[in-house]
């Protein structure tokens, strides 16, 4: 069986947890995992007081939620982790993946798209920005937003994408 080139991309380290748990769950027996950390800033928060409720938000979460500081490794998994931009790493090797599974928004050129076999994967959660989802809800026991996976991919030569539920 051939082994499936997979690429995470994710924002920065703080989104292990999501990484252990895609890791934990996959179904493929022969895997090359590449985790790209992009460092995107589009959570940098400037304001003083949503500083302060993130550090909150961190501490109830590192009381309820086992953060793993490193990625757990499985067997049948190979796992690499780069510090940079899909775009860089695409041309510094020579590959392209099967798959994209997106932790937060990037966008993904139409050229590189079609090369991907299985598409790019992505959380869909409504909102535009992500980054505080799920807490007030969690913290005071109301109904969660709804999350949808979604994948983009090239059909014909048109980009086009599909949602599941």
């Amino acid at each position: 069986m051939n082994k499936i080139r997979l690429i995470i991309l994710a924002n920065n380290k703080d989104d292990i947890f999501q990484i252990n748990r895609i890791i934990q769950n996959l179904q493929f027996q022969n895997v090359s995992l590449t985790v790209l950390y992009t460092n995107n800033n589009y959570n940098n928060i400037k304001s003083s007081i949503l500083k302060l409720f993130t550090k909150i938000i961190f501490f109830i979460e590192s009381k309820f939620i086992n953060n793993d500081k490193f990625i757990k490794k499985k067997q049948g998994v190979l796992i690499d982790q780069y510090e940079t931009t899909l775009d860089k790493f695409v041309s510094k090797n020579s590959f392209f993946p099967d798959m994209i599974i997106d932790l937060s928004y990037h966008k993904i050129k139409n050229n590189f798209l079609k090369k991907v076999k299985y598409g790019h994967w992505y959380f869909d959660y409504g909102v535009s920005n992500n980054f505080f989802i799920g807490f007030y809800e969690c913290l005071f026991n109301k109904k969660i937003f709804t999350t949808f996976l979604i994948k983009n991919f090239i059909s014909n030569n048109k980009k086009k994408n599909k949602t599941y539920r």
